[in-house]
């Protein structure tokens, strides 16, 4: 959403890395940026067209929350090794040592 072409929203409805875990369910990415606008991280833009067109973006709090994101994600990435031996002994309901299962958590 940062800085590529604004997606419809059924491709978060689609995609496992949207926003939350809430945009697996139906519905549930249009309530997860009504969240995000409502604590000012995007802004929602509606065109007066048939069939109804909304476009939603990063505001500039947004652009800030990503920035920190990228950050930890980034981190992340650098320490998963670190991570996993961390992980190693202590009881799990199953192991995943993937960037993406890091971040679910």
């Amino acid at each position: 959403m940062c800085q590529r072409a604004k997606p419809r929203i059924n491709h978060y409805d689609a995609n496992p890395w949207a926003l939350d875990r809430n945009a697996t369910k139906p519905g549930g990415s249009a309530q997860t940026l009504q969240w995000l606008e409502d604590d000012g991280l995007v802004e929602r833009k509606s065109y007066p067209v048939v069939p109804p067109h909304v476009e939603y973006s990063l505001s500039p709090m947004g652009v800030e929350a990503a920035q920190q994101v990228r950050s930890l994600a980034d981190w992340i990435e650098e320490n998963v090794d670190r991570i996993v031996v961390a992980q190693k002994g202590k009881p799990r309901a199953k192991k995943e040592t993937s960037l993406r299962a890091l971040i679910a958590r």
